[in-house]
């Protein structure tokens, strides 16, 4: 079975007290592509739902699934994405190594959930 070299690759997350952000770093996004990441409420919070998704340092257009307790961000990547920057109004910082782990899991779950079906694909982009 080969592997396939066309899927995001995450190098790390961090939470970012001072900016109330969740910091992602890439080490490889081979081509456009959807990104959705799963956030619990109590990592992440953004008054209204109002994040702030910067691709790069640009601000970019999100599509947004609330849950519960937790919401669901998704947004398109290019091929040479480095950094992306989630803000949001509240950060909890105790943020242990369980729950990174959960985390990470979650994104990649999720991007080889909209690349592998045809769900992302029917519902209505904001650009």
């Amino acid at each position: 079975m080969s592997s396939h070299s066309s899927y995001p690759t995450l190098s790390s997350m961090e939470i970012n007290e001072e900016n109330k952000s969740i910091d992602i770093v890439m080490e490889a996004v081979p081509e456009k592509t959807d990104f959705w990441i799963r956030v619990p409420d109590d990592v992440l919070y953004a008054e209204n739902e109002r994040f702030t998704v910067l691709v790069d340092g640009i601000d970019t257009g999100y599509d947004l699934m609330k849950f519960p307790t937790d919401h669901v961000i998704g947004f398109i990547i290019y091929g040479d994405t480095k950094n992306i920057e989630i803000i949001g109004t509240r950060i909890i910082p105790e943020f242990g190594a369980y729950a990174t782990l959960i985390l990470a899991i979650s994104i990649v779950g999720l991007v080889f959930f909209a690349r592998k079906s045809t769900f992302g694909n029917s519902l209505p982009r904001i650009n």
